[in-house]
């Protein structure tokens, strides 16, 4: 049997307060020592819904500590993985094209960012058929002068209808700072 003056938990104090009433309550008793053990269960039964709201606050505030724990954890590995992706994203790899005195440079850039990716890579597909078309301009133009006997045509005036098309149809490549055009 349990006494008052012993260490109970707050189930075990409702428990034996209700025991005590119901005992007071089907024995013969006063009025006052009925009220106080009916005060006692009320006061238990109180103690009981602190006791476990207060360990369901615990519980959730340890929630949420938890979860801003993995939140931050999340946020410092991408920020790692960001860092490191970065890194090599700064030294994209590079086309070279050169012919006839104009060097095109073309940064493969973007990384992830498959927009400008795709912009340097158009860059490098305009490239090779400009360069290609300004080769073939100069052979054509090359057999025909001589096959009329004349002087082989200076290469410069292709070359800058060539490097005019180039800059034309590399400026958006160019605004990403993907592209390099120079004379040699």
């Amino acid at each position: 049997m349990t006494t008052e003056n012993e260490v109970l938990t707050p189930m075990e104090l409702v428990a034996f307060a209700e025991d005590k009433y119901r005992t007071l309550v089907a024995g013969v008793c006063t009025q006052a020592e009925l009220d106080m053990a009916y005060d006692a269960l009320v006061a238990a039964k109180a103690m009981l819904a602190r006791s476990t709201e207060r360990a369901a606050h615990h519980a959730a505030v340890k929630q949420d500590l938890k979860k801003d724990q993995l939140a931050q954890d999340r946020r410092d590995r991408d920020r790692r993985a960001d860092e490191a992706e970065q890194a090599v994203v700064a030294e994209p790899p590079v086309v070279s094209i050169a012919y006839g005195g104009i060097a095109v440079s073309i940064k493969l850039a973007g990384g992830r960012d498959h927009v400008a990716r795709q912009m340097c890579e158009e860059a490098v597909r305009r490239t090779i058929l400009i360069m290609n078309s300004f080769h073939m301009e100069r052979i054509g133009r090359t057999r025909a002068a001589a096959l009329m006997g004349l002087d082989v045509p200076e290469r410069e005036e292709i070359k800058k209808g060539a490097m005019r098309r180039l800059e034309d149809e590399l400026r958006v490549a160019a605004k990403l700072g993907a592209v390099e055009i120079a004379t040699t």
